[in-house]
């Protein structure tokens, strides 16, 4: 018996540690990658924690949206290069959705603001949706502020307008969204000082 509840505590911890590691980093860098910018030289990582310190400001800054316990822990920012030019960065964040967790890898600017997404697991029936040029153009050139202006803090949900151009505005659609938001959120708070020396750099 006792054996049995060593096993089952161990099974636990194993597979925490599965849990938190699987949504640190890209699983196939170049592919990703090469799909958000195509004229990439070259690329490197950036492995910072994102703690409980980090959450509490995430759950602040965006009320009711929380980090889950399973996004801590050691996470990768991707730098990436044409030659000696920073083009911008790719993160990977894990978001709750009706059919699981999505995991999303998102390219952003120099400047902060999204400038491409490609799911890197999504289960979703309505994934086809939010993959068309259409959909992640919505989302191209956005800050956090700019995607903050777009949702309903009250309401939890995305306004109206912001998805009028896809005719598709559901739950995997809300996901994405706050996806978007907490990996801007994310990216600066724990990389900001890394950020700011590549930008003084190039």
């Amino acid at each position: 018996m006792v054996m049995k509840i060593i096993l089952f505590f161990l099974t636990l911890v194993f597979s925490s540690q599965l849990w938190a590691e699987a949504y640190c980093g890209l699983r196939d860098p170049v592919s990703i990658i090469s799909k958000l910018y195509p004229s990439f030289t070259g690329f490197r990582s950036i492995v910072r924690t994102i703690d409980a310190e980090t959450r509490i400001q995430v759950a602040k800054e965006l009320p009711g949206m929380p980090l889950h316990f399973g996004e801590l822990g050691r996470h990768t920012l991707y730098v990436i290069q044409r030659n000696n030019n920073i083009l911008g960065f790719v993160h990977v964040r894990s978001e709750q959705s009706r059919w699981g967790l999505i995991e999303v890898a998102w390219a952003i600017t120099p400047d902060m603001k999204i400038k491409s997404y490609e799911f890197q697991r999504c289960r979703h029936t309505d994934r086809k949706m939010l993959e068309t040029k259409l959909a992640k153009s919505l989302f191209s050139g956005k800050s956090l502020s700019e995607l903050m202006s777009e949702y309903d803090f009250n309401e939890n949900k995305v306004r109206s307008q912001f998805y009028d151009g896809i005719d598709y505005d559901g739950d995997l659609a809300i996901s994405v969204f706050k996806c978007a938001m907490k990996t801007l959120l994310v990216t600066q708070l724990v990389w900001q000082q890394e950020i700011e020396v590549l930008n003084q750099s190039h």
